[in-house]
């Protein structure tokens, strides 16, 4: 008798485990399709061709995201552009004035034309002068009068081709014949979009790639008179002191202009995403909810980017995560 009791005692025992470990498989299996249908819900929805992200709560994706704020800050920019210097003054040793030494020989062989032909301008204008006074006091015929006239216009149409293709080159001789015996004149290219926040007198600084290690201090003489048609760039010259006669005309380096300062919108650079040459950032509008917003960059640093347009002060934006909402937005 009481072995039969113990035999059902744990008969009764194996079928009670047995029914806990099918409820253990049927919580697992129902916690399972929970998860997968909680993983289903938490898609990210893609709204008007990729404009708007959204989210649902939840959203695992959601952690890889964190935002900042655009803001407004004080920011002194630079623009930097290649340089040469063109010309170099010098004092002449046969003579009290300065000596201009150009960078190629083509250059100074125009400005000797130019030289040549401020002499015949002014030959054929007093040669004017004289046969018009003549001619009033009935010493000279009509036609010396005429000759002369036409050749002080001749004179004075390649007196001013040259200056004009000098001029083109960005040396202004009338500036040239005014600067000091030590003073080179170095010439950079600057786009012409960004010629407006060049200023007259501005600090400019010469990295020469004859002296990487130095740097040489200048300022902003003059601003270009013609806009390359290829390049569209504008040439300004710099003014710069040639202490113990380092530099020499013909050597190249990089001109960097500092620009006064300015209250600016700036955005982290880890939020601008760039699309076939378009720049972009996605705006937090809501919990989980993201717009993406085309901007126009003005200037950019390795922490922050200058925005013109496109996003206002204050707005949130994705920095980390962009990536994946470029991916989302894109398609790609």
């Amino acid at each position: 008798m009481r072995h039969d009791m113990k035999t059902a005692q744990f008969i009764t025992l194996v079928i009670a485990g047995v029914w806990i470990l099918l409820q253990n498989i049927a919580c697992n299996k129902s916690d399972s399709q929970a998860a997968e249908k909680s993983a289903e819900t938490a898609v990210p929805q893609v709204l008007k061709n990729g404009e708007e992200i959204l989210f649902p709560p939840g959203s695992p994706q959601l952690e890889e995201i964190h935002t900042d704020s655009a803001r407004l800050q004080q920011v002194q920019l630079s623009i930097s552009a290649p340089a040469h210097i063109a010309a170099s003054v010098v004092r002449s040793e046969f003579g009290t004035s300065g000596l201009f030494l150009f960078e190629t020989q083509e250059l100074t062989e125009l400005y000797a034309e130019f030289v040549k032909a401020g002499s015949n301008a002014d030959r054929a204008s007093r040669q004017f002068e004289r046969i018009t006074d003549l001619k009033a006091h009935m010493a000279a015929a009509e036609k010396d009068v005429v000759d002369a006239e036409h050749e002080y216009h001749e004179a004075q149409a390649d007196l001013a081709e040259k200056e004009s293709r000098l001029r083109a080159d960005g040396i202004d001789p009338k500036a040239l014949l005014a600067t000091l015996p030590g003073f080179l004149w170095i010439l950079a290219d600057i786009p012409e979009s960004e010629i407006s926040s060049v200023q007259l007198h501005s600090t400019a600084v010469w990295k020469s790639n004859s002296f990487p290690e130095r740097t040489f201090t200048g300022h902003v003489a003059a601003i270009g008179d013609v806009v390359d048609p290829a390049t569209r760039t504008l040439k300004i010259r710099v003014l710069l002191r040639n202490e113990n006669q380092h530099l020499r005309p013909g050597m190249f380096g990089s001109v960097v202009l500092q620009e006064a300062v300015h209250k600016m919108l700036m955005v982290p650079t880890s939020a601008v995403i760039m699309v076939q040459g378009n720049s972009y950032v996605f705006e937090q509008t809501g919990a989980g909810q993201f717009r993406r917003e085309k901007i126009v960059i003005e200037g950019e640093s390795a922490q922050n980017t200058v925005v013109s347009s496109g996003i206002r002060d204050g707005e949130i934006v994705a920095t980390d995560g962009a990536l994946l909402l470029k991916g989302l937005s894109f398609g790609y």
